[in-house]
């Protein structure tokens, strides 16, 4: 944005003060705070808060997930206005994580060759809300959905991980312990617990019956930005902030393996069926796979121009999917790290993606749209939703339903299926 120069002449200055005047309060706090603007971007400007106070959006009150770097390695990324303060401090969402803007400002995804700038035209259908489920006071960073599907939680930067029954879209348990923002939530495969990860450097593992603390994990020297549940149940992985990838023993709550060498912000998890691997997606647009067997890097799968948004391995274990702010989704063979598709179509960052059961493929966009893709990579439907933002997004396990984190602070369920 232009500003007004120390050579400008008097009479500009002057014009300056005078449409500031006739501009109102709302301009002279944008003022206020340092930048000066010109004339026709005052009006610009005007007009913006003009629009947010009759409670229309505007970019400003989109939802952001990037962070306010702690060293000049980490991702460029910074908060928006409408951020809160503490989230420019600290802030360290999964699969969350997105904003407001062009995708081209944000990324430069829309010069490399196959993604688009904009969503694809395609036939769509709106998205069904089935219902707005209201209890958090800040915004929902992580949601997921119980394995059968009826039940979910979430975690706020409220410090709260909440439980939900969908059939009823009321809540069943607050669950009340974090000192700081809960960044990343999951389901054990038994539904009976849950465990979350925050910004105060701790996990909790909770008893969703009792809705009590049952053990605090401690070890990680920076806030948590991922957890998930190993398969089996008997093991936790979590990332933090700077890279770092504790394994717990869920009984002891003790640290069994520390995966280290990758100095970047790591955004998501995901493991393998049968537990013998792991992948982590990061800032630094790269996904490691790593092996538990004696926590060595395999390898590393290059390609996203963007930050890793989300992972999940198929249930044969053959196929890994991987979700960027680069506007794309790509499919990886697991056993020799080669990229084997890439599906374009969504016109902003994607916040989450996941096989469904049936070996098809749901994606859910800050384009306002969520679409499945077939097993193949070709694009089947696309559902667009009404303008709530989404600060976090799950689906369920056959890809028909999905919850999404609002800018209102309320989690909307919603029905992807004729």
């Amino acid at each position: 944005m232009s500003t007004v120069q120390k050579n400008k002449p008097a009479a500009f200055t002057l014009v300056v003060a005078l449409m500031t005047m006739a501009l109102g309060p709302a301009t002279n706090a944008v003022l206020a705070q340092g930048t000066s603007l010109e004339i026709s971007e005052l009006k610009d400007q005007k007009t913006k808060l003009d629009a947010a106070k009759a409670g229309g959006e505007t970019d400003e009150a989109k939802p952001s997930t990037k962070e306010t770097d702690k060293t000049s390695d980490k991702s460029s990324d910074t908060p928006t206005a409408a951020e809160p303060e503490k989230d420019k401090e600290k802030t360290g969402t999964n699969s969350e994580p997105g904003t407001a803007g062009e995708a081209k400002e944000k990324t430069g995804a829309s010069s490399e060759p196959g993604i688009a700038g904009e969503a694809k035209e395609t036939a769509s259908q709106k998205a069904e809300e089935l219902a707005k489920l209201s209890g958090h006071i800040s915004w929902c960073k992580s949601i997921a959905f119980s394995p059968d599907g009826s039940k979910a939680i979430s975690g706020s930067d409220d410090d709260t991980v909440r439980y939900w029954d969908l059939t009823t879209g009321k809540e069943i348990k607050r669950l009340d312990g974090h000192e700081d923002n809960v960044n990343s939530v999951a389901f054990s495969q038994d539904a009976t617990k849950v465990v979350s990860g925050s910004i105060d450097k701790t996990l909790k593992i909770w008893n969703l019956e009792t809705g009590s603390c049952e053990k605090t994990l401690k070890g990680h020297a920076n806030f948590i930005t991922a957890v998930t549940w190993a398969p089996g149940g008997k093991q936790i992985a979590s990332a933090d902030y700077d890279g770092t990838i504790h394994i717990w023993d869920v009984d002891s709550g003790k640290t069994v393996t520390v995966l280290t060498g990758r100095p970047t912000t790591i955004r998501c998890l995901a493991f393998t069926p049968d537990g013998a691997y792991l992948f982590s997606g990061a800032s630094d647009r790269q996904i490691t796979q790593w092996k538990l067997k004696d926590g060595s890097q395999v390898r590393q799968l290059s390609g996203h121009k963007g930050d890793i948004t989300a992972l999940d391995v198929k249930g044969d274990g053959k196929t890994l999917l991987s979700a960027s702010r680069d506007l794309s989704l790509r499919l990886w063979d697991v056993a020799s790290g080669a990229e084997t598709k890439k599906l374009v179509g969504h016109g902003d960052w994607i916040v989450n993606a996941a096989f469904c059961d049936d070996g098809n493929i749901v994606s859910g966009s800050l384009d306002k749209t969520f679409r499945r893709w077939s097993t193949e990579g070709n694009e089947l439907n696309c559902y667009t939703m009404n303008s709530f933002g989404m600060w976090s997004l799950a689906f369920t396990k056959d890809g028909k339903k999905a919850l999404t984190g609002s800018n209102d602070y309320t989690l909307r369920y919603w029905k992807l299926s004729d």
